[in-house]
């Protein structure tokens, strides 16, 4: 839950982890629980044999949470007032509220797993930071 008294909403997001059960020698589970929203959509960021840039957009009202399957990524988030980095690795997961501008960076070999819950609609994405500055304003 996000908390109306900050002064920035960035303030409220962090990188959490999922929770490791130790499996067998050959395998192990990952565990997410207790998600903070209904899952509508999920898709995969893939990198192969070189680095990846996605995103460059945000949501009107799409809220997601990004785990990290394999490998890293680096996240650069801003409100359009504050701007904040983060560097996740395995296990890690991100929720990123809607109303946030979002660029990822998957280092070479990694994979990103969104959950969303909106499903896809092309008219919810803002692709211009300048229309996204605009946007904020006006909300």
């Amino acid at each position: 839950m996000i908390d109306p008294t900050k002064t920035s909403i960035l303030s409220t997001i962090e990188i959490s982890s999922s929770r490791w059960i130790d499996g067998e020698s050959q395998s192990g589970l990952s565990l997410i629980e207790e998600f903070t929203f209904d899952l509508k959509r999920v898709f995969f960021l893939e990198a192969t044999s070189s680095a990846v840039t996605r995103g460059a957009h945000a949501h009107k009202v799409c809220n997601q949470a990004l785990l990290t399957q394999g490998g890293s990524f680096s996240l650069k988030i801003s409100d359009s007032v504050e701007t904040k980095a983060f560097t996740s690795n395995k296990n890690s997961i991100l929720l990123v509220p809607a109303g946030i501008w979002v660029e990822v960076a998957l280092e070479p070999y990694s994979r990103l797993i969104v959950l969303c819950d909106q499903p896809f609609d092309e008219n919810d994405y803002i692709r211009d930071w300048f229309s996204f500055r605009e946007w904020k304003k006006l909300t």
